[in-house]
């Protein structure tokens, strides 16, 4: 965001063939964190929940979530960095910046740290990469889901709601499925093969296209520590379903359908009424309303205060 150009900074070379490979980048941050023990005074700022122990400079790391604690079968490895180096690291820092409330409340809940040490500030969305697209016309009638092939992103009950409306419409699946075996299972088990359409690695032109044309955006996740792809939905024109009780109700208010993520015939139910042109529009019309809150010049605004006072501290 442009508001971090004014944050004066010492500047270390990031070579290009580490920063774009993560175990290699990995490597590199733990070299980086060894540099900066050199440094007396200032402040450490990191977009990932990731920093140094050591040193006296003072800290301030966002977490955008707790699901390697929350769902570990997901995530084996970074289940035991979260496990153990993760408090340590939260609890050594001056700031811990968090997207929702329901975050800062599980890191109440996990993490043993104080209120007034952790400050909610959404998440947000670039105005000039996600906007309502109708350029192209698409030739089918599609629901869209967006998110990796995880537990808790609640894919499978997704397929399962589809299966009522596979003979009008398709699925379109946005994202790293991973092993794919099981889904690909369950589609040939109810006879979807041809209804459901997976699409991995698109352009963000592409995805707001999707987005734009999409009768909803499918979104039912167990667990979201924000739910980036709700706010994309509401930039784009999008009716979005998403999770009663969520992340995502914090910033959607009232911009979307609401449904039980257990319950695959809330689901469909959801599905069935965001059909009706009424509805759709009115969720369009205030989903777009609520979004250009959300950008991420506004979060990179409210991030650059907590480094300002950090800084005259």
């Amino acid at each position: 965001g442009e508001p971090f150009l004014e944050v004066p900074c010492d500047k270390i070379d990031i070579p290009e063939k580490l920063s774009m490979d993560y175990g290699r980048s990995a490597i590199w941050r733990r070299l980086l964190f060894y540099h900066i023990y050199s440094f007396k005074r200032g402040v450490f700022y990191s977009p990932i929940p990731e920093g140094p122990l050591v040193g006296t400079l003072k800290k301030i790391i966002t977490l955008h979530d707790l699901i390697p604690l929350i769902f570990p079968d997901d995530h084996s490895l970074s289940y035991y960095y979260y496990r153990y180096y993760l408090p340590r690291l939260l609890r050594s820092s001056y700031r811990v910046i968090v997207p929702s409330r329901r975050t800062k409340d599980d890191v109440l809940n996990m993490m043993n740290l104080k209120p007034e040490k952790i400050e909610v500030i959404p998440n947000g969305y670039d105005p000039e990469e996600f906007y309502p697209d109708k350029e192209r016309e698409v030739p089918f009638d599609y629901f869209l889901f967006v998110g990796e092939n995880r537990a808790y992103k609640n894919i499978k009950r997704v397929i399962e709601a589809f299966k009522k409306f596979a003979g009008d419409y398709y699925l379109v699946i946005v994202g790293n499925m991973r092993d794919d075996s099981e889904l690909k299972s369950i589609i040939s088990q109810y006879e979807l093969d041809k209804r459901v359409i997976f699409k991995r690695g698109i352009a963000t032109s592409s995805l707001r296209r999707l987005y734009s044309h999409a009768k909803a955006l499918v979104f039912p996740s167990l667990y979201e520590g924000f739910g980036l792809p709700a706010l994309e939905a509401l930039a784009t024109g999008c009716p979005l379903i998403t999770t009663k009780g969520s992340s995502m109700e914090e910033f959607v208010q009232d911009a979307a359908l609401y449904v039980n993520p257990e319950s695959i015939e809330d689901i469909e139910t959801a599905m069935e009424k965001v059909l009706d042109e009424d509805v759709k529009n009115e969720i369009i019309k205030k989903g777009l309303f609520i979004s250009k809150d959300f950008t991420w010049e506004n979060t990179a605004r409210k991030v650059k205060k907590i480094i300002d006072e950090a800084t005259l501290l």
